[in-house]
């Protein structure tokens, strides 16, 4: 199974060598969507939310505005203290065009749930860059040491 990840891995990164990375689909895969993408409505914080990482994954944060071209910024919240944000008015319209939004009861803001149909309609060039997204924020190489 190691191999596979490994091999999986370079495979990716070779092809992505020759090619170009597609920045929003890169976006796109490192965004969290395990609970759907939350709109917050009047909530300055939000305004062009990308995605969140937690101040203490440096490599992740580099990675990220490397590809992107993008800084990252302190949330005002104390409740997000130890997070950083990247925000971007396109990227965010870009992005959360592959959501579906629906309004949260009782709440000023809305959630998104990702539609598949819509990122699968990428080229393989996207699509390798949203998996490279995506295992660079939740990804890992597990390796077995004796």
């Amino acid at each position: 199974m190691r191999n596979f990840i490994i091999f999986c891995f370079a495979f990716l990164s070779f092809n992505l060598n020759a090619q170009e990375i597609d920045k929003t689909f890169y976006l796109l895969g490192a965004v969290d969507n395990y609970s759907g993408r939350n709109y917050e409505l009047k909530n300055s914080d939000y305004e062009g939310y990308v995605l969140k990482v937690n101040k203490d994954e440096t490599n992740k944060i580099k990675k990220l505005q490397e590809v992107s071209g993008l800084k990252f910024s302190n949330f005002n919240s104390e409740t997000l203290a130890n997070w950083v944000s990247l925000n971007s008015d396109s990227y965010e319209k870009e992005i959360n065009q592959f959501y579906s939004f629906s309004k949260t009861k009782g709440a000023e803001n809305y959630n998104g749930k990702l539609n598949r149909d819509k990122v699968l309609k990428g080229t393989k060039n996207q699509l390798l860059s949203y998996l490279l997204g995506s295992f660079l924020i939740h990804g890992n190489i597990k390796t077995n040491r004796r």
